[in-house]
């Protein structure tokens, strides 16, 4: 019995960890696609004030969003609001424009 507990508990920490790539989420510049929305465009790289915390996106000091997912194969950075009662869209501007 304890071996299914810890074994479901290794499962659990692991489907709960982070897998936000925040290497690639800060190299590029994020424009908005749909639904919740911060801004028309999210960039790490020029000083406009954008920094995350953990899975929070803060802008000039104030948090703005929960970081939900980033989809490398589609390009796709998913967000949603602080209350995660909505989800926002934004696309890889560097992907997008090839």
């Amino acid at each position: 019995m304890k071996i299914v507990v810890v074994f479901f508990s290794i499962i659990i920490f692991y489907a709960c960890k982070s897998s936000i790539d925040l290497d690639y989420l800060k190299s590029t510049g994020w424009s908005y696609d749909k639904g919740y929305r911060v801004t028309d465009f999210i960039n790490f790289k020029q000083s406009m004030g954008y920094m995350i915390k953990g899975d929070t996106l803060f802008f000039d000091g104030k948090p703005r969003a929960i970081i939900i997912n980033i989809d490398k194969k589609s390009y796709t950075l998913t967000i949603g609001s602080l209350d995660r009662k909505d989800i926002g869209y934004y696309m890889d501007e560097q992907e997008m424009l090839k």
